[in-house]
């Protein structure tokens, strides 16, 4: 597998890269069968997949709608975070809309959850895209921020533990982030 995010995507969709199928980063691809999947949540099913983290079929649609859940949080955190204009709209987006997400997301987790993960009783690719999340908005909107979320959240912050916990992910998680610097809790307001 490789990550295709690196190429130069300066026109949608990447022609050079032979596949018309993908418009945009992120995108993964397979140098043995020349599989190229883009859009996070079907990129992450399909890696989770192939590296043992998939779900049980009978949850894969359950698992499918956490995904796309967590990507519509992800764009509208970031979202949020690069237009607010003061502290104060962040925390009316964590109070009220993000709030409700996660409210969505720890239903899930009771619904289909066994245990401490999202869906089934083993890490899934969804519990990977959660920690995702989780780490996304501790870095763009502040740990104490996010707090009060996480605490109204215990089976979505358990899960996030339990993965935090698996062998290699911690040490995966100590390298740089990958997010832009001006985006960070301490950046300044408004971000556009």
């Amino acid at each position: 597998m490789r990550q295709l995010a690196d190429l130069n995507w300066a026109r949608a969709p990447y022609r050079e890269l032979g596949e018309d199928t993908c418009f945009a980063a992120p995108a993964i691809g397979h140098d043995q069968s020349g599989k190229i999947i883009s859009q996070t949540p079907a990129a992450a099913q399909w890696l989770g997949t192939e590296c043992g983290f998939a779900p049980a079929a009978s949850l894969a649609a359950e698992a499918m709608k956490a995904a796309l859940d967590i990507a519509d949080l992800w764009a509208e955190a970031y979202g949020k975070r690069q237009k607010a204009g003061s502290w104060a709209e962040v925390e009316e987006f964590l109070s009220g809309r993000g709030a409700k997400f996660f409210g969505v997301l720890e239903a899930t987790a009771a619904k289909y959850g066994k245990g401490t993960y999202m869906i089934g009783s083993t890490a899934t690719y969804v519990d990977f895209l959660l920690v995702n999340i989780v780490d996304t908005m501790e870095f763009i909107f502040g740990k104490e921020r996010m707090a009060p979320v996480l605490a109204a959240s215990p089976k979505v912050s358990a899960a996030v533990a339990a993965v935090l916990a698996l062998d290699g992910v911690a040490a995966a998680m100590s390298a740089d982030p990958v997010l832009y610097p001006p985006v960070k809790y301490d950046g300044t307001m408004p971000m556009s």
